[in-house]
């Protein structure tokens, strides 16, 4: 049972990442466009940032606060409603914001990407899943293949989604056609969930439902001496690959006039090769040298890989910078990641990656904001402000790992 069991939640997973990834191609080409009437005509490149800013954040800020909450749920009621709840929120979601770009209403999409936030929360619930249905023997191989259908689903559904909001694909297509598409998939993924998903928990849990649990593990960062510029170096490298990731096609409009389908692309290639990065090319690395050198190597290599976007003339040396960019970035997140673990007891492993996840989610949610503005006005610090944070944390990272390694301890 267990292995149909593990079938569905990696089908769960691609079919979500599918959906999430297929309106990808479409807010920067959305929010730009000074034809569509969704923001006034006359709005200048620093307000159409700030909103596209704002849109960015709206989904991690949710997801920060509900991706505990909804993993609490699933300990005391079980894993099965958790994901329905979840999914549910992103069913509506994708509604309104077909509503919202039919009827040019910014606040409907606004409230979309918070409840999206809510259903990529069921990402916590999926591993915990996992949890109840692994073992020691298959627990990590298992985890690996989750991630991979994550990273298959969005290598997908950007490059799905790029081609629908494209007028010049089909005379059907166009900015609302990817969120019909990605209802559908949630849809799909509700119905996927309801009629095939067995529930995993066997014995439900006390446990504390805080609807500020998520401000309480940022705060931890302070009460760990020994791990806190860890913690900084995780805040500075979300916040800057969140720069990046999430304005790079305001970039590629200025630099290249890319439009959804060449964005959905880049985001469809940029995924690929750092699935088969995380797949077949780090794992020698990570077996010859520690973690903390590879982190640092790999954050100030990250953060030159950003810069040479800038001198970038012709589109196709692009595809050469992408493949030792997305290579770096499959070396840092594992490695960072086992170097928190290694940091911490045994006692405190999940309350330790805890933090380091809320700090990253924190990041994700708030350089947007402080950003979207600037970008909006001066394209270029999509590259600039990406790289510095990555700068920022590699020196932050380095100086970390010099602090006395004394063992973290559960500090409530």
């Amino acid at each position: 049972m267990s292995r149909f069991q593990f079938l569905i939640i990696l089908l769960i997973a691609f079919v979500d990442y599918v959906g999430i990834g297929l309106v990808y191609p479409v807010f920067a080409t959305l929010l730009f466009d000074t034809t569509n009437s969704i923001l006034p005509i006359d709005a200048t490149p620093t307000y159409r940032g700030a909103m596209l800013g704002i849109l960015v954040a709206l989904t991690p800020l949710s997801q920060f606060f509900s991706a505990p909450l909804l993993g609490a749920f699933s300990d005391v009621h079980g894993r099965k409603k958790a994901l329905l709840l979840g999914i549910s929120a992103g069913c509506v979601g994708y509604a309104l914001a077909v509503v919202g770009i039919v009827t040019h209403s910014i606040a409907l999409l606004f409230l979309f990407r918070f409840l999206v936030g809510i259903s990529e929360a069921t990402a916590a619930v999926a591993q915990a899943t996992l949890s109840d249905i692994s073992d020691s023997t298959n627990k990590s191989r298992r985890f690996s293949l989750l991630n991979s259908c994550f990273g298959l689903g969005f290598t997908i559904g950007p490059l799905i989604g790029g081609k629908l909001a494209d007028p010049s694909f089909g005379s059907w297509c166009g900015y609302d056609t990817p969120f019909y598409v990605a209802g559908a998939f949630s849809l799909l993924n509700f119905i996927l969930v309801a009629k095939c998903f067995p529930e995993t928990l066997q014995k439900s849990m006390k446990t504390s439902f805080n609807v500020f649990k998520g401000l309480i593990s940022m705060a931890k960062i302070f009460m760990w001496p020994h791990m806190r510029l860890l913690y900084v170096a995780a805040f500075s490298l979300a916040f800057g690959w969140t720069v990046f990731n999430e304005f790079i096609p305001v970039l590629l409009k200025t630099q290249f006039n890319y439009g959804s389908s060449q964005i959905g692309n880049f985001y469809a290639v940029s995924g690929l090769w750092y699935a088969l990065s995380t797949a077949f090319a780090t794992g020698p690395l990570t077996m010859r040298f520690s973690p903390s050198k590879l982190v640092v190597a790999s954050l100030f290599g990250s953060s030159a890989c950003m810069l040479i976007f800038l001198g970038l003339e012709q589109p196709i040396l692009m595809w050469v910078v992408l493949p030792p960019f997305m290579f770096l970035l499959a070396l840092i997140y594992p490695t960072f990641s086992t170097t928190i673990s290694n940091r911490a007891s045994s006692e405190s492993q999940g309350e330790a990656l805890g933090v380091y996840h809320s700090a990253q989610a924190a990041a994700s949610g708030l350089s947007p904001l402080i950003m979207g503005p600037i970008v909006g006005m001066y394209p270029a610090s999509v590259a600039w402000g990406g790289a510095i944070a990555l700068f920022v944390s590699a020196f932050a990272f380095k100086a970390g790992i010099k602090k006395p390694n004394v063992v973290a301890t559960s500090a409530d």
